[in-house]
């Protein structure tokens, strides 16, 4: 993955949110001057691991999360919301998107003292606190069964979102700095409602309390 790059989070064990993310990078093709440096969709490059994933998202230009019915006890992709998240709160990440496919449910209040702490034991509470941020966002829905037109209408809601590049400022202010010598270059719609419904039964979770 090239620096500057956007960076697709699917679960790897669910086919319907790894085509979700296909189907994102296809229709993407039509921005290619605003993703000029490429899109990168993590579940084909499973082999980099986490740590190289989370080099990856340091030098992104966006990070859209596709959430789906299991995303919420993938470890992978609570590790990537909450590393992606705690960089942008630095100053120094990308812009982190969520997008929903239909099916997916919020998280409940209960779901970050008593079901997260299960999937990711050594979860910090900056971590918690990132990961709740991220799911309080607005998030964009992305029904991979609608129309063309609807598909093409979700792809830029979820572009738009997208901050300007920290490369293409940068190369901006060199463009400038060449012109004018003299002056140095300057270098989270539509969430559903929380509910109560998250058990983990195999891998979908359901609250299992009161």
């Amino acid at each position: 993955p090239r620096p500057g790059c956007i960076i697709i989070s699917a679960d790897a064990c669910d086919s319907e949110a790894v085509a979700a993310g296909g189907i994102l990078i296809h229709l993407a093709k039509d921005f290619e001057l605003t993703l000029k440096a490429g899109v990168c969709l993590l579940a084909d490059h499973m082999d980099m691991g986490i740590v190289g994933h989370r080099f990856t998202i340091a030098t992104a230009r966006a990070v859209v999360v596709i959430l789906s019915t299991d995303t919420l006890c993938s470890r992978h992709q609570l590790e990537i919301v909450a590393h992606a998240v705690g960089l942008s709160e630095k100053g120094q990440g990308p812009t982190t998107i969520p997008a929903n496919l239909l099916g997916f449910s919020f998280p409940s209040s209960h779901y970050y003292g008593q079901v997260l702490p299960r999937i990711w034991p050594e979860v910090s509470e900056a971590q918690v606190r990132y990961i709740g941020a991220f799911f309080r966002s607005t998030s964009c829905l992305y029904a991979i069964h609608a129309s063309d037109q609807v598909l093409q209408a979700q792809t830029e809601a979820i572009i738009q979102r997208f901050a300007p590049s920290r490369i293409d400022s940068l190369a901006a202010g060199l463009e400038d700095a060449r012109a004018c010598p003299a002056t140095p270059p300057t270098v989270l719609e539509g969430r559903p409602p929380a509910t109560d419904d998250d058990i983990i039964v195999g891998k979908r979770i359901h609250q299992e309390w009161v």
